[in-house]
C-alpha cells in the first residue's frame, strides 16, 4: 500500500505559541506533521516569525520567562540551553 502525498498535510489558519496568536503566520496554510525528529522544519518567513514571538515572549517577564539561554546567532537554527 503506497501512500498518498497529501497523507501527512493538515491546513493550517496560522500558529500560535503559549496562546498568543502569531501575526504573520496566517500565510502559512498548509502543515505537514512529522513524528520521527527532534527537529522543526520551517522556510524563512516563518522562522523570522517564530523568532520575533520568543524574543516578545521573553522580554514580557524576563524573570519568569525564557529561563534558559535561546541563541538565534546560528542563520537558521534557534537552540536553547539550559543551567541546571
Amino acid at each position: 500500500m503506497t501512500a498518498r502525498h497529501s497523507d501527512f498535510k493538515i491546513r493550517l489558519d496560522g500558529m500560535m505559541i503559549n496562546n498568543h496568536y502569531m501575526a504573520g503566520s496566517e500565510k502559512y496554510i498548509v502543515g505537514f506533521i512529522d513524528t520521527g525528529t527532534t527537529f522543526t522544519y520551517v522556510n524563512s518567513g516563518l522562522y523570522q516569525i517564530i523568532e520575533q514571538h520568543f524574543k516578545w515572549f521573553c522580554s514580557v517577564d524576563e524573570e519568569n520567562h525564557c529561563k534558559g539561554r535561546m541563541d538565534f546567532n546560528r542563520r537558521g537554527y534557534l537552540c536553547f540551553s539550559y543551567d541546571v
